[in-house]
């Protein structure tokens, strides 16, 4: 009986680990352009990292691909860019107009 317990506990906890992972780079699937900011929160979640500057924001997120592509080592950064708080274009590293991270350039024009 102390097994099946134990057994039953670690099904739990595999369930719940599963299910942190699902959030994936697939979210951004249901973004469009001309959202707003809040909109996109609602969708993907807080951002791992906020860069702004003039009417430019920048948010982060750190995601993992859908399976079967996805291991613990595999999270990639994606971007959404707003212009005047409206998603103006999101997507990975690349699919910008440069394939370096966009919050370095912000970065770099404000020194």
């Amino acid at each position: 009986m102390n097994t099946t317990k134990s057994l039953v506990i670690i099904l739990m906890s595999m369930l719940m680990f599963g299910c942190a992972i699902t959030h994936n780079s697939t979210l951004m699937n249901q973004l469009s352009l001309g959202m707003t900011k809040q909109q996109v929160i609602e969708v993907m979640g807080q951002p791992n990292y906020i860069a702004a500057a003039k009417d430019m924001e920048y948010l982060r997120y750190d995601l993992y691909p859908p399976p079967p592509y996805y291991t613990a080592a595999t999270k990639d950064a994606y971007y959404v860019r707003l212009k005047l708080g409206m998603v103006e274009s999101f997507g990975r590293v690349g699919d910008f107009d440069s394939t370096k991270d966009p919050t370095l350039r912000l970065l770099i024009q404000q020194q």
